[in-house]
């Protein structure tokens, strides 16, 4: 019954879950927590307590996370027999998760930068202000803009774009939040959604950015070259649509391309 149970999703948050009431009816806990490094997972139901019940998970030699049970009193051997039992249930329904999680992620990562691509942005920046509307929270966006980047592939070939393309990728995902989702928009441009933030902080991210940007410095066989970038930051109003948000970034982006490049311009 329990396999049955765990064979009815591919989504590792909600198997955790369902794993988690089903110990709870054979050995009463009072959390429970799973962890998987490689994978960077944390999923935690329920509270820390003192003494745990922890086991590893492995299948056919492959390492696949540890799920521990925590409780105010000590398991006893019987209980922990239980909860192994219960164990070699979850293994496979969860491996069958990792696979078609990491499926997931590598459709919607762009190969080059390594963040996400332009499919998976536009579902996120849908479902982010859907929920922002739906909670009354802040959502801002910023959209950025690689000066003159035609020029670096022209001048120093298409390696050197690349390498610009990865360095400025690189330096916007040690910039922002890890709360901050980082998307290739096109060639040159990236969007960052900005979830519980005013219009306010994401200028000052946005500038941060920007300064970080200029501060790099790409080698090539030659000479070290300078890279800038333009930024476009917008936040949501009421009347204002998920469609509109890249609009209103694009703008004022557009704005700081004109008004002489390497600024942040706001759009509201």
């Amino acid at each position: 019954k329990l396999s049955n149970s765990l064979q009815t999703t591919l989504d590792v948050d909600r198997l955790i879950e369902l794993f988690g009431q089903a110990v709870q009816k054979t050995v009463g806990h009072n959390g429970y927590s799973y962890s998987h490094d490689r994978e960077e997972i944390r999923i935690r139901g329920g509270i820390r307590a003192r003494f745990m019940c922890s086991h590893r998970l492995v299948v056919e030699q492959e390492d696949i996370g540890e799920f521990q049970v925590m409780r105010r009193n000590r398991f006893s051997e019987l209980e922990v027999s239980r909860i192994e039992g219960l164990i070699s249930c979850l293994a496979y329904p969860l491996r069958n998760a990792l696979m078609y999680r990491k499926a997931l992620r590598l459709a919607h990562t762009d190969p080059l930068t390594q963040v996400n691509n332009r499919v998976a942005m536009e579902d996120s920046i849908r479902r982010e202000w859907e929920l922002a509307r739906r909670q009354k929270s802040p959502l801002s966006l910023m959209l950025i803009d690689i000066d003159h980047f035609k020029s670096f592939n022209d001048r120093y070939g298409h390696v050197c774009g690349d390498q610009v393309l990865q360095s400025t990728a690189r330096t916007i995902r040690e910039t922002v939040r890890a709360s901050d989702m980082i998307f290739r928009y096109g060639g040159e441009e990236f969007v960052v959604v900005l979830t519980n933030t005013e219009i306010a902080g994401a200028v000052l991210l946005a500038e941060r950015i920007r300064r970080a940007i200029e501060n790099m410095r790409i080698a090539t066989e030659s000479q070290s070259i300078r890279v800038t970038a333009s930024l476009g930051v917008t936040a949501l109003n009421p009347g204002t649509s998920a469609r509109d948000l890249l609009v209103n970034a694009d703008r004022a982006m557009y704005q700081a391309k004109q008004n002489g490049r390497n600024r942040v311009i706001k759009s509201l």
